[in-house]
Parts: structure tokens; sequence; C-alpha cells
């Protein structure tokens, strides 16, 4: 589905279309979390680490016993990029674990698999606001934009996610403050904008299309919640 036409004409806001659109819905992946989706108003929150209880016990057993803790290798199939630059990823990554003694590539992964369908199932339903706890303010706010555009004109938003063809790891930055990582997604989406009229402004609701974009996560190390938090998101050429 091609609406960068349109959302070029939408300002600030097209941009976040594209991404937005690739992502609505629970993946067939999962229909368990599809068929809880249906019989709750709230979205799942997302925490791609539910590690606050393992942080608890760690810090139980003092700074000793975290100093011993082994720190195991991060699978290099969840990185993307060349032999080279999958070490270093993996590298930051594992910088990263001796912040969060739970830490985990697979664990986050999942969780980000999970924050890419439901911020956008959160977007189609005009529920962002059930997002915030796990969506930067500044980003929630160009992503509601788009909505009171539609809202506006009237326009009726439809689109839903075939699959999340891939999810890796694109790069890892860990500062005293924070520590971010970028994940890459491809995915396969169906859908269309409609006017007031039903008439279609953009995209096809009868042909899949395969998209991509670039979501960055960040934890602060003061943060006592096990929630990475959404910070920027684009589309990837």
């Amino acid at each position: 589905m091609n609406i960068v036409a349109y959302l070029i004409l939408a300002g600030i806001a097209g941009f976040i279309f594209i991404q937005l659109r690739s992502a609505l819905g629970k993946t067939p992946y999962d229909p368990e979390e599809r068929k809880k989706s249906r019989t709750s108003n709230k979205p799942q929150e997302y925490s791609p680490y539910e590690e606050a209880e393992e942080n608890r016990a760690g810090a139980g057993r003092g700074r000793a016993a975290e100093e011993n803790t082994v720190i195991l290798p991060v699978k290099h199939q969840h990185i993307e990029g060349d032999k080279e630059r999958s070490r270093e990823i993996a590298d930051k990554l594992n910088e990263i674990k001796k912040y969060y003694n739970a830490f985990s590539a697979d664990k986050f992964i999942a969780g980000a698999r999970k924050a890419y369908a439901s911020v956008i199932e959160a977007f189609a339903a005009d529920k962002l606001s059930d997002t915030a706890a796990y969506v930067q303010d500044d980003v929630l706010k160009l992503f509601q934009s788009v909505r009171d555009d539609w809202r506006n004109k009237n326009y009726h938003y439809e689109n839903a996610l075939i699959q999340i063809e891939s999810c890796k790891i694109a790069d890892a930055v860990v500062t005293p403050e924070a520590a971010e990582i970028t994940v890459s997604f491809v995915a396969e989406t169906v859908g269309a904008l409609y006017d007031e009229n039903k008439a279609i402004i953009q995209g096809d609701p009868k042909k899949v299309t395969r998209t991509s974009d670039v979501w960055v996560f960040r934890r602060r190390h003061n943060d006592s919640a096990p929630v990475w938090i959404l910070v920027s998101s684009s589309a990837q050429s």
C-alpha cells in the first residue's frame, strides 16, 4: 500500500502513517493474544522485560553476587548486519546486561513484536492514550495528530497485519544515563484509507504490501519500571 502521496499533504504527521499502517492488529502466529485483545478494552501493557521481580531478587543478594553473575553471549540471530557489525551490537547488548541482570535479547525481541502490533492497534482504534505508558510524549503526539486530522476530515482507516517477517536489533547504544536499542521491522500488511464517502484515498484493501520500519526503544538506568519506552519511529527505505 503506497500512502506516501497523501501523507506528504498531511504535513509533519505524514511519515507516521507509513509506519503505523504496517503494524495494525495482532499477528497470526499468536492467536491466544488476539483472543485476549477481543475480550478486553485495554491493550496488554507493553513490557519487553518483565524483570522487575528478578532485579529486586538480584539486588537482595548484594553487590558481590551481581559481580559474580555470568553474562551469556547474545544470540546473533536477533541482530541485523554482517558478522563484524553483529559482534559490535552484541557487545553493546552484553553491556546492557551489566545494568539489568534479567536482560534477554529473546525477551526484548518478543516484547518489541508485541509493541509493534499493540501501538498500531491502538492507533487504528483511536485509543492512543492506552499506550502512554510505553510511548514517549512527543511520539504519542505525532501519532495522535494523524488521527485528529483524519477525524476532522471524516476519514476512515482500516489496516491489518498479515505477518511480521523480521524483527531484528539494528543498533544499541549505552550511556551512563540510559540504554537505547534500535529495532528493524519488516512486515506484510493490507488496508486502506477512505474518505467520508467511502472512496479509497490511499491503499488497496485487496493487496498485501511489504513494509519496513525502524523503532528506537530507550530505558533509563534509574527507572524502576521494567519498561522500554518507544522514543522514535520512522519508515525505512
